[in-house]
């Protein structure tokens, strides 16, 4: 999983990794961080992150306050838990419009895996 290469106007964001690994995408700097990495995404500063472990937590901070608009469906959750998958891929143009809309702009895509994920894939394929 990995997110494109956006620009905020308005916020910065910290990353803190609480768990697996990520590549963290800032500038021109390409940043391996594990669990316990704290990383800084100055506003006006592209970045992306691509997850490079099966799985990963990450807590986001946008400062100052507002960007949790942009997550706002205007409909509570009915339960405290995510629910299942989407039967259908999301509609990337209209979340780049939305993301547009609240300061962020799309300015390229999602980083490529690494060369240990593209490996792993590879080992994983003649495992079958």
């Amino acid at each position: 999983m990995a997110v494109p290469r956006h620009v905020h106007t308005h916020e910065d964001e910290a990353f803190y990794v609480l768990d697996g690994e990520v590549s963290m995408h800032i500038g021109d700097e390409v940043i391996g961080a594990i669990a316990g990495s704290f990383l800084w995404g100055p506003r006006t500063v592209p970045h992306a992150f691509r997850i490079e472990s099966e799985t990963a937590k990450l807590l986001v901070i946008s400062t100052p306050g507002g960007f949790d608009r942009f997550f706002d469906t205007g409909t509570a959750a009915a339960a405290p838990n995510l629910p299942p998958p989407a039967a259908n891929p999301p509609d990337l143009n209209a979340i780049v419009v939305a993301a547009h809309e609240h300061g962020v702009d799309v300015i390229g895509p999602p980083p490529r895996p690494s060369e240990r994920e593209l490996e792993q894939r590879l080992v994983g394929c003649s495992d079958a």
